[in-house]
Formats: structure tokens, C-alpha cells, sequence
């Protein structure tokens, strides 16, 4: 798969069974690196809650004048 490919997801989720047939440790590889993956994800997520201070308001404020413009170029 190429990042371009999940553009179109629903054709790769259509073809998956014919995929987990024609080679199944792949299929198997993948799932558990997708498993792993979310679960390293939520991990880092919950330890960096515990470790990061909270922002300020004025910190808030801030980041948010930063990105609504940088965020406007893309809508």
C-alpha cells in the first residue's frame, strides 16, 4: 500500500478478504501492528497527560491566534 491508497479506503476495505486469503501473514502482521500501534498511541497519550503542565489561558489564546489563520489556508 502507498499513502496515496488510503484516499481510497472503501475500494481497500472491499477488496481486504481477497487480500487476507492471497497472503494471511501479512493480513496477520498488519493487525497486529495496527493493535500495537493504537495502543502505544494511548499510552504516550495518558503518560504525556500526566507529565505536561496545563496551559494557561493566555497560553491557549495564544496557540489559537497561531493556528485558526495557518488553519484557514487549507479550507
Amino acid at each position: 500500500l502507498y499513502p496515496t491508497d488510503f484516499l481510497y479506503s472503501r475500494q481497500i476495505v472491499a477488496l481486504m478478504p481477497l487480500l487476507v486469503r492471497e497472503r494471511p501473514g501479512t493480513a496477520i502482521a498488519l493487525a497486529i501492528g495496527i493493535v500495537g500501534s493504537l495502543s502505544l498511541l494511548v499510552y504516550g497519550w495518558r503518560l504525556w497527560r500526566r507529565r505536561v503542565p496545563a496551559l494557561s489561558r493566555k497560553g491557549r489564546l495564544a496557540r489559537l491566534t497561531l493556528t485558526v489563520p495557518l488553519l484557514a489556508f487549507f479550507v
